[in-house]
């Protein structure tokens, strides 16, 4: 579906798709020197796509996106939703990434509470399970990682 827009747009594009997942790019050639983003006539703008398909439907919401002279309404998952993807995000990933702690940081200090949408795949009963669950994860994942930088 989104291919042949894309090819009829003339972008270079790659995608692997798997049975629930999927992992690509979109590459947007001399787009930032139209924009006038960037005087480099060459620079390009590439988009990494990497998605799964939820078991469990998202709470959206429509916002206004408002960036570099356009306006666009945009359907994203609410905060919270987002919140409690990225702590299942730590708990399955393979390898701990430190991005998704700086993520879990940021929305505690904006006082997000996670979606209890997802309570049930973390095997979690309510938020205080969870943050009990996610404390324990930190002893045992992270604090061990965090002697590697010091």
């Amino acid at each position: 579906m989104l291919k042949p827009a894309i090819n009829k747009k003339g972008l270079r594009h790659k995608m692997k798709k798997t049975n629930d997942s999927g992992i690509g790019e979109i590459r947007f050639e001399n787009l930032l020197f139209q924009l006038k983003i960037s005087s480099y006539r060459k620079e390009k703008l590439i988009v990494r796509i990497n998605y799964t398909t939820p078991k469990i439907r998202p709470e959206t919401e429509t916002v206004v996106l408002s960036r570099f002279g356009m306006v666009q309404l945009v359907i994203t998952n609410i905060l919270e939703f987002l919140f409690s993807q990225k702590i299942r995000a730590i708990f399955t990933r393979k390898d701990f990434q430190p991005r998704d702690l700086y993520n879990i940081v940021w929305f505690l200090s904006h006082k997000i509470k996670p979606s209890s949408l997802l309570f049930s795949e973390l095997k979690v009963k309510n938020e205080k399970k969870l943050f009990i669950k996610f404390k324990n994860f930190c002893l045992k994942k992270v604090k061990p990682n965090l002697k590697n930088f010091m």
